[in-house]
């Protein structure tokens, strides 16, 4: 759940502006929050793997489970849920249009996606650019900057950086 948090001068009230994780595992779960100067917030999230767990409140179709979740956008055959990504939304949970994206026919709240763990990100106020730092598996970590105008698929687990990563479909 991703949640507003408005103060009162005395609490927090909180909202839930949107829902859509599925929490199948505790690492590599949701992940970091950044607001941008714009008001709109990004939101990222790990691709939820974890070898031999399965969580049944979250069925997959079968090729996309584990670590290929981070594909999901990409992959037709059940709703598209939000991990391996990065989301945009204004304060209320809407999507916010990508100017010029090629994207397919999904969540239009996506971003960036084929991220295994997406733990960090940054603004660089000065510029406008934003970069989230991607943990590796085997080989590579990596610093990935994130267009807001497009949607890129980064890769994972096909690929590990520009390496071929642990999943099966090098051909990406």
């Amino acid at each position: 759940v991703l949640s507003r948090l408005d103060w009162d001068g005395e609490r927090f009230a909180e909202t839930p502006i949107l829902r859509g994780w599925c929490q199948i595992f505790f690492s590599h779960s949701p992940d970091d929050v950044v607001v941008l100067d714009d008001g709109s917030v990004l939101a990222s999230a790990g691709d939820a793997a974890i070898t031999g767990f399965d969580d049944p409140s979250c069925p997959e179709p079968a090729g996309q489970g584990g670590s290929m979740r981070a594909q999901d956008v990409f992959l037709p055959g059940d709703p598209v849920d939000y991990l391996g990504s990065v989301i945009r939304v204004d304060r209320d949970g809407t999507p916010l249009p990508v100017d010029g994206a090629t994207r397919p026919d999904t969540d239009a709240r996506i971003v960036a996606a084929g991220l295994r763990n997406p733990f960090r990100m940054t603004l660089d106020r000065s510029t406008g650019r934003v970069f989230v730092v991607d943990a590796g598996d085997n080989t590579l970590e990596s610093i990935d900057e994130i267009d807001l105008n497009s949607v890129r698929n980064h890769g994972w687990p096909c690929f590990e950086g520009a390496a071929p990563g642990s999943g099966t479909n090098t051909a990406w």
